[in-house]
């Protein structure tokens, strides 16, 4: 490791206390203008640090691998986590690497540049202000119950988000809070010659961005944990709790295979049923629907306009919108 990178380790084991040359200098032997270098040059990769005489201290908490395996000492999956200082996308470096990981693995970046949402959609996670992770799961399925992880997920996340506000779900893949985005979720399959090797399941949570790191288009459809609670949240307690409720609902399902406990708590918390949607499907024109129910299947019961029948939709082949608020 380098110097910085030590730096930042300790940086972010101590958070929020400030850390002294003098402290530092006692562990790595190092001279005053080698700390300053160390500092500099994580300010110049865009951690959150500020100084204060001759010391360091960080602004936000970061991601600490240390802290995660203590508070998920006890879930009934091992995950071993890889935290990456800054990679394009964590789904794309766990499924490029796939074979390596061993179920439960969970792939965390600091910063992420070029992040992937549904349907082509691309963000990023800004140094400290979103949480980007990917989990790796090897579960012995056929390829027709993967529509059921994005609903799993979605419980799974929307409980551990309680603690910051009423969350609801927006079927198939968003977590909202007062009305506006504030996770997302992305599930990809590895496939070995037509043959299902595992999934990536890659959430991003907007922690601590401001109003100015949105753009203007998404101020009234998107929001962080930060700005709906006015507070300083920690990433690692965020990572632990989804995790000890996902681990919950998949140990549960491979178990049994009953849908009933995540797929009731989808609808209990759904931010769209009973209300009008527009539904997007490829290469057709937006039709308008009213949300009536979410099968076993996790599929969304639908009954368009001039339909005697109602209609199931699958998360892989449609996008839907609130026609209040148009939320995406």
């Amino acid at each position: 490791m380098t110097l910085d990178q030590h730096l930042l380790q300790i940086l972010i084991d101590t958070y929020p206390d400030t850390v002294s040359f003098e402290s530092f200098s006692r562990q790595y032997t190092c001279s005053k203008e080698d700390f300053l270098e160390a500092s500099r040059i994580l300010k110049n990769k865009k951690y959150p640090v500020s100084y204060t005489n001759s010391s360091l201290y960080l602004t936000l908490p970061l991601i600490s691998k240390s802290k995660l395996s203590r508070l998920t000492q006890h879930t009934k999956t091992h995950h071993p986590f890889i935290v990456k200082e800054a990679i394009p996308s964590t789904n794309t470096f766990a499924l490029n690497s796939f074979s390596s990981f061993e179920e439960g693995s969970v792939i965390l970046a600091h910063h992420q540049t070029k992040g992937k949402g549904r349907l082509g959609r691309q963000w990023s996670a800004t140094m400290g202000k979103s949480i980007a992770l990917s989990l790796v799961l090897r579960p012995t399925i056929d390829s027709q119950s993967l529509p059921l992880f994005t609903q799993l997920t979605a419980a799974a996340l929307c409980q551990a988000l309680k603690a910051y506000g009423d969350t609801q779900i927006k079927w198939p893949n968003d977590i909202v809070l007062n009305g506006k985005k504030v996770a997302g979720i992305l599930i990809e399959s590895q496939f070995q010659e037509n043959r299902l090797e595992g999934l990536v399941i890659g959430i991003g949570i907007n922690t601590h961005l401001e109003p100015d790191d949105f753009e203007d288009s998404l101020l009234h459809k998107a929001t962080s944990l930060k700005i709906e609670t006015k507070q300083t949240v920690d990433p690692n307690v965020i990572i632990a709790d989804f995790l000890i409720e996902f681990d919950q609902f998949y140990t549960d399902w491979l178990e049994t295979r009953q849908t009933f406990p995540f797929i009731s708590l989808c609808k209990k918390e759904s931010a769209l049923l009973g209300k009008e949607i527009h539904v997007y499907s490829p290469n057709e024109p937006p039709k308008t629907a009213t949300v009536k129910d979410i099968n076993e299947k996790g599929e969304l019961i639908v009954h368009y306009q001039g339909h005697a029948q109602l209609t199931p939709l699958q998360s892989l082949d449609f996008s839907v919108r609130n026609s209040q608020n148009g939320y995406i």
